[in-house]
């Protein structure tokens, strides 16, 4: 049984109250739709409103990071980097001296030796053999595996000839837009052909033929330099490798022979201008404008890689309404840690150690965080933190050797007669007095019993007086250190037959 509504009462004067209309089916239908169009509006007006802010405030925190970026370096971006970089002429580029000498490499050069018949099994790897044995006389067997491994790749050795007299490189390398996936064989080419110099280099000084030994020690210093101001940390941190290794060679040759002058000014000018390289930070500026047009590419969808476009690739709508936005917060957060490490690089060497603990602690802290604006700016942040101690010991190394030839210059123009302080190589022997990376000071000189012993602190900041770990170049209550020998005490200070 249905209930009508209540009629409404009565008017006073007795007339007949009005009946209550109600609406028709399509005038609710009508109502509703209104009701669900002004709640799509509202939404979408919401949302369009949201992605207008966030994309105001990521453009104006980019815009921000850019201004502040342009105060450090005015032309920064990727194309002005490349366009600083050294031009050089093919037949002053050491680098396409490496690609030609090192394409004779077998692939899995050095792990296995060139000399092996193919169904042989190598025991413990040459290099290991040699590492182990420093300091020591040479192993009849180790000598002849050694001369073998000469005779099987002596086409890579006469390719690389000419590089003695090329101490600079540049390699035509292509970039891709995410740059730290682009290949680069050439660093370990680099590698390989310092290691195979140091080979020649032992067996020469073995048999005496220190002449040779010489240039075998400019030849892998300048196979390191091969890199040259590629814009990349990974690039310099090779370099700075490479070239420690082979610098350490000078030294063994030094302590059994006098170079001839022009040998001697040769190395020396290729030393100091080594000593003077800004390693750190060509690879930070170098990873910060990369970093930059990897968040472009990102945004544009234009990635080389096929892996990582996968990985970050998304419908336009979530782009549009979110995506891009993130990525452009990363982009201003990159440029903000970037150069936040760049400054560091450029502070006094000194005082960089310190800054460089807390801007790593920083960064692991970071990337605990979870901060999706974050996020992609923390997977390629700056890993200059890590690589500074190898890059501070470069540094040092590159100078204290330059001293010990400077040294030895000034005693040969002197009747044999030693500098006693380090200001008196200058302006003769060395632009500037070199200074010690890990403390407010110059490099220090040491007069011992056989000669001289030539140091930077190292890595603790401690002068210990020049004592030095063969093994452990930056361990704690050591130096970095060359020593030096009166002309009389060479060869003996090393020994026929010994492995510097």
């Amino acid at each position: 049984m249905s209930v009508s509504p209540p009629s409404p009462p009565a008017p006073a004067d007795g007339t007949p109250a009005p009946r209550a209309v109600l609406p028709s089916e399509g005038q609710r239908v009508r109502r509703v739709l209104t009701r669900v169009f002004m709640l799509f509006v509202i939404f979408f007006g919401l949302l369009l409103g949201a992605r207008a802010f966030y994309t105001w405030r990521a453009d104006s925190d980019y815009a921000a990071a850019v201004t502040a970026t342009e105060e450090l370096d005015k032309a920064w971006r990727w194309d002005d980097v490349e366009a600083q970089r050294r031009a050089l002429a093919d037949n002053e580029n050491g680098a396409l001296v490496v690609l030609a000498a090192t394409k004779h490499f077998s692939r899995d050069w050095p792990r296995r030796r060139a000399s092996l018949p193919e169904d042989a099994v190598e025991g413990v790897p040459l290099f290991e053999r040699l590492q182990a044995a420093r300091g020591a006389k040479f192993d009849d067997q180790l000598l002849a595996d050694i001369r073998a491994e000469i005779k099987a790749l002596s086409p890579v050795w006469q390719a690389a000839q000419p590089l003695v007299d090329r101490s600079v490189g540049r390699f035509p390398v292509v970039w891709t837009r995410e740059w730290i996936a682009t290949p680069q064989p050439h660093l370990d080419a680099c590698n390989h052909l310092v290691r195979l110099a140091q080979l020649h280099l032992l067996v020469n000084a073995h048999d005496g033929d220190l002449v040779a030994s010489w240039r075998h020690c400019r030849l892998a210093l300048h196979a390191a330099r091969a890199i040259g101001d590629e814009p990349n940390l990974r690039s310099q941190l090779f370099r700075a490798q490479s070239a420690i290794a082979a610098m350490a060679q000078f030294e063994g040759v030094l302590a059994q022979w006098q170079p001839p002058e022009p040998e001697l000014t040769a190395a020396l000018n290729v030393l100091i201008d080594e000593s003077g390289q800004r390693l750190l930070e060509i690879g930070i500026r170098g990873d910060r404008a990369g970093a930059d047009r990897f968040f472009d590419a990102v945004c544009a969808d234009t990635l080389d890689s096929p892996e990582i476009a996968t990985k970050l690739s998304f419908s336009w709508p979530i782009r549009w309404l979110y995506f891009n936005n993130r990525v452009r917060h990363s982009a201003a957060f990159s440029l903000q840690l970037y150069n936040e490490a760049l400054s560091i690089a450029r502070a006094p060497e000194h005082t960089q150690k310190a800054r460089w603990e807390a801007f790593d602690t920083r960064i692991e802290g970071l990337k605990q965080s979870h901060d999706m604006n974050q996020a992609l700016a923390i997977m390629v942040a700056p890993s200059a933190g890590r690589m500074a101690p190898m890059m501070m010991q470069h540094a040092a190394l590159s100078r204290t050797f330059a001293v010990a030839l400077a040294m030895e210059q000034f005693r040969i123009r002197n009747d044999g007669r030693w500098p006693t302080r380090i200001e008196q190589l200058v302006p003769d022997f060395l632009p500037t007095v070199p200074r010690d990376p890990f403390r407010d000071g110059p490099i220090t000189i040491k007069p011992t019993a056989d000669g001289w012993i030539i140091y930077s602190v190292g890595l603790d900041g401690e002068d210990n007086e020049g004592t030095r770990s063969n093994v452990d170049v930056g361990k704690a209550g050591t130096d970095i250190a060359v020593r030096l020998y009166h002309p009389q005490f060479r060869r003996a200070a090393m020994g026929p037959g010994t492995l510097p």
